[in-house]
């Protein structure tokens, strides 16, 4: 196969990764999420497309749920209710004093 790999040598010639955006450059977050069912694949794939091109800041289960969170729930639902999370349990351990939940 050296024909293959020089013509992907050849093709890939004067390419250089300053061409490539840069992971940690910053991306724009997506909207927060409606609830319309229409726009979740789009939603859940421009939130991929963050996690893979800023893989150093989402590099753990727990990083990409702190920046999901505000973005489905919004950040005004979590202000008003303001729920106590256990993440080791991964469960809602408490409400806000003010939520009635």
């Amino acid at each position: 196969m050296p024909g293959r790999s020089t013509t992907l040598a050849a093709a890939t010639a004067g390419h250089s990764s300053a061409a490539t955006p840069s992971s940690d450059g910053p991306l724009p977050s997506p909207e927060p999420f409606s609830g319309e069912t229409e726009k979740c694949p789009g939603f859940l794939a421009q939130c991929s497309l963050i996690f893979r091109e800023q893989r150093r800041f989402h590099n753990n289960d727990g990083a990409k749920i702190a920046f999901l969170t505000p973005l489905v729930l919004g950040h005004p639902w979590l202000q008003q209710h303001n729920p106590t999370i256990n993440w080791q349990k991964g469960g809602i351990t408490g409400w806000g004093e003010e939520c009635h939940m």
